[in-house]
């Protein structure tokens, strides 16, 4: 049996921060609020590039931790605006003394 070509050989194992931004992106919905969604985006985005220059798998769960982000983000927004138009409808609907 020849032996192995000589040569880089390519990383092994998931990119720990595509891990990370998978995990803070889903818990941004169930405990973490804001604060995960924007981690997961932080580290997603850091993922890829660090993907990109060293070629190890995870590319996917950084994507989806990014993508998570943003939703977390939007929900947040859309849920301020929600409250913000709550508290004007309910000012008004209150006559003044």
């Amino acid at each position: 049996m020849p032996p192995a070509p000589y040569g880089s050989v390519p990383p092994q194992g998931q990119n720990t921060m595509a891990v990370v931004s998978l995990i803070f992106g889903i818990a941004g919905f169930v405990v973490v609020g804001i604060i995960g969604s924007i981690v997961a985006l932080i580290t997603g985005n850091s993922a890829k590039k660090q993907i990109a220059q060293t070629g190890q798998p995870g590319l996917g769960l950084a994507k989806a931790g990014v993508i998570l982000g943003w939703i977390g983000v939007g929900l947040t927004i859309v849920g301020v605006i929600a409250l913000i138009i709550l508290v004007v409808v309910l000012g008004y609907s209150f006559p003044s003394t």
